[in-house]
């Protein structure tokens, strides 16, 4: 069919796709389409495709995140040694910080930023 666009590739599989409610249903909801109200608030299968969709997009802002942020990084810019970047490492993800970590000099920047806070907790 020469011509006629081609929609792209869907990467997530049919079953783990959005439906009517691919995001939470106003409260209202309940009022017009009750039955679709209580399937996405009390189905189990509902409640595990949306745990699925978080997961899959979790992995993959890991995998574009993980082009910068690296333990090679990590000891680069703060000189600390193999075991202790990890536990570096370990306290910045607990933090939350990797949706801040968009490109190469976020990454750089909140590494330098939270090792100074690293070290005044005194770790």
């Amino acid at each position: 069919m020469d011509g006629v666009p081609v929609a792209k590739k869907n990467d997530i599989a049919p079953e783990l796709r959005g439906d009517a409610y691919s995001k939470r249903p106003p409260v209202i909801a309940a009022l017009f389409t009750p039955a679709s109200f209580l399937q996405y608030h009390l189905s189990k299968s509902e409640r595990e495709k949306r745990e699925t969709r978080k997961a899959i997009v979790s992995e993959k802002q890991w995998q574009i995140i993980s082009q910068f942020y690296n333990k090679e990084l990590v000891m680069q810019l703060t000189g600390l040694n193999n075991a202790q970047a990890d536990n570096f490492m370990i306290y910045i993800n607990s933090k939350g910080l990797l949706n801040q970590m968009t490109n190469e000099y976020d990454v750089r920047n909140i590494i330098k930023e939270q090792y100074k806070v690293y070290l005044a907790e005194g770790h």
